[in-house]
Parts: C-alpha cells; structure tokens; sequence
C-alpha cells in the first residue's frame, strides 16, 4: 500500500472515530412544529436545526478541555467577540479540525512520512483548538486600550466642565458620546443623581468592561469626591496630561519603528540588487570558463 493510501486509511479512521463519539452525545430527539406552507400543505422542521452541530462540537470540546475561571464574564468583558458559549466551544473544534488537514497537508507536502505527518497534525489540532482563548486576551486587550484612549480626552473634557462649576453627574454625562469610556460616564451619572450607593455604581462601571488600572484610578477619584468632597477638577487635568503624553510618546516610538522597518526593506532590495550586479557577472565569467 502506497504512502497516499496509509494517509487516506489514516482520515477514514479519524472520521470514524469522530463519528462514533458524536453518536453518544447526539440527540436522540428533537422537538419539530408543522407549519403550513404556502401551497397549503405542511411542513415538519426541527427546532434549532441549524444549532445541533455547533452543540454537538461544543459539548465535545468541553469533554476534551473544561473550561478555567469565569468564560462568561470573560466574554462579556471582550464585547462578546464569540456570541455565545456554544459559538467558543464549537470555534475551538472548528480550529482544531481546520489546523488537523492543514498539519496533515503539510506533512505531505513535504513527504514528512505517515508517523511524523500525524505528530504534526496533531500538534497543530492543539494550536487550532486553543485559538478561541487567544481571540478573547487580544480582545480585551483591545478594548482597554480603546479605554485609555478615550480617557485621555474624555478626563480633559470633565475637568473643563467642573472648572465652569457644573455638577459631577453633568460633567460626566458631557463625555456620553466617547466610546465605551462615555457610556461608563454616562451610567455612573444617572446612578448618582438617584443618589445610588458608591459600590452599586462602581460595581456597574466594571461590568462589561475588562480591568484597566487607568480606569480604576478614575473610579477611586470618583469616589472620593463624592464620599470626601475631595476636588476632581486639578486630578483629572493631571491624569489627562499623563496619558496624553504617554499616547504622544507611543506615537513617536510606532513611527521610530515604522521608520527602521522601511530602513530595513529598502536596504534589502539595494542589497540584493547589489548582489546582483556583482554576482552575477563573476558567476557567467566562470560558466564561460568551464569551472561549473
């Protein structure tokens, strides 16, 4: 037997195996409605239809790998860039069985032979399945970065507006329209002027959005304006000056950065050419000679 025949009995055995395991956890029944068609006739469809393989893969990956700490909240927190639980789980085989043919057509590509063609695979189902967890740290990661951002105007504006005496719960509710750092401002200011608790409103502020130290220490001058009377006006121009030259700096370093990089490309290409120009009649001298 061929060495295309063994990769060919090695997929017909997966899929079976796959298919034995998707026996036990698939649904023995599923709910179905009539409903009349247009003609006149009925129809019989099942409920969720479309949502029974997505489950099926999603039960599997949380067979394989449970999930660790609080997944709902972590979805919550990254703007759901999975919309569901079952979307995560399924994403996660979906990955793994996408990398699986990737890993094995590589393999064959560079005739790695069947038992080194399966390590690879299965190395890259492990990359493949864990991709989701990496869709979810970059997301949050994302958006407390585009906090940060929009506090580093947004503070400026609140501060303008308590140095022109207006109400804290004004003054925040001024930044509403500033992302996702104004519509904490703008909840944090109808909690204040129905007078609820410090905590409730802090514990709302921090509920759909991933930990920020920045964010955190706008809540702590928050609260102490409101528990102590402490001033806000002068902390929060310091803060926004903080972080504004911080973004300027961040600025100046990605064009640094920019800058070596075309530094680099363009250094290649002259190099190359340069190779080129002096290689390459030396090496037709030489095949002229009779040396190659």
């Amino acid at each position: 037997m061929g060495y295309i025949g063994l990769v060919g009995m090695a997929i017909t055995f997966g899929l079976g195996v796959l298919m034995i395991a998707l026996s036990f956890v698939l649904p023995k029944s599923t709910g179905a409605v009539i409903t009349e068609t247009e003609a006149g006739g009925l129809s019989r469809s099942f409920i969720a239809e479309g949502r029974i393989l997505q489950g099926i893969l999603a039960d599997l990956s949380r067979r394989i790998r449970p999930t660790s700490g609080d997944l709902e909240t972590d979805l919550r927190k990254s703007g759901y860039v999975y919309k569901s639980l079952a979307e995560y789980h399924a994403r996660r085989m979906y990955g793994a069985l996408l990398f699986v043919g990737v890993g094995i057509v590589m393999g064959v590509a560079m005739n790695l032979g069947p038992m080194s063609t399966a390590v690879l695979a299965t190395l890259a189902a492990g990359v493949g399945f864990v991709q989701p967890d990496t869709g979810i740290r970059n997301a949050l990661d994302k958006r407390r970065k585009r906090i940060v951002l929009e506090m580093t105007y947004g503070l400026d504006r609140i501060a303008l507006f308590l140095t022109s005496d207006a109400k804290l719960s004004e003054a925040l509710q001024s930044v509403e329209n500033m992302g996702l750092f104004g519509k904490i401002c703008s909840r944090m200011a109808a909690d204040i002027e129905v007078n609820r608790p410090f905590s409730e409103i802090v514990s709302k502020a921090r509920n759909d959005v991933p930990h920020t130290p920045e964010l955190e220490e706008f809540l702590r001058l928050v609260q102490d304006n409101i528990g102590k009377g402490f001033t806000l006006k002068e902390p929060l121009q310091d803060r926004a000056d903080t972080l504004r030259e911080r973004l300027e700096n961040a600025i100046v370093v990605a064009g640094g950065l920019a800058k070596i990089r075309v530094l680099l490309i363009s250094a290649g290409f002259i190099m190359a050419a340069s190779l080129l120009v002096t290689i390459g009649p030396t090496l037709a001298m030489l095949a002229a000679s009779g040396v190659f």
